[in-house]
């Protein structure tokens, strides 16, 4: 059992290093009223259904890092977004085009492979 269990955390330690092996690349995005995200363009995933996601700060001024504003948002690029951060499950929410997470939707899913579709 022992075994078994040291051979998954090696699994898992593995996968998990070869997948940050891009230093992450952060650009801001912002709002009309001034609320900052900062969006990192080298974790964006793209799947083959069309859908991306993105690893984003919300960046609050005066305040030192967060970890409770680190967010990953799932886009299914046809305007719609979830906050995977806490749970996969529940409804997607609107994305207004114009809005920092419109705006943040457009970027992710430019990478998206049906993005030439639409």
């Amino acid at each position: 059992m022992r075994r078994a269990a040291a051979v998954a955390v090696l699994v898992l330690t593995a996968a998990s290093a070869s997948a940050q092996t891009k230093k992450p690349d952060w650009h801001t995005v912002e709002a009309d009223n001034g609320a900052r995200y900062k969006i990192d363009l080298n974790s964006i995933t793209a799947y083959n259904t069309g859908a991306a996601d993105i690893i984003a700060y919300i960046v609050e001024d005066g305040q030192q890092y967060r970890p409770d504003n680190l967010r990953r948002l799932w886009f299914d690029c046809r305007g719609r977004f979830k906050d995977l951060t806490t749970s996969v499950m529940g409804e997607s929410v609107y994305a207004p085009p114009r809005s920092v997470i419109g705006q943040i939707s457009a970027i992710a899913c430019a990478r998206s492979p049906s993005t030439a579709v639409r």
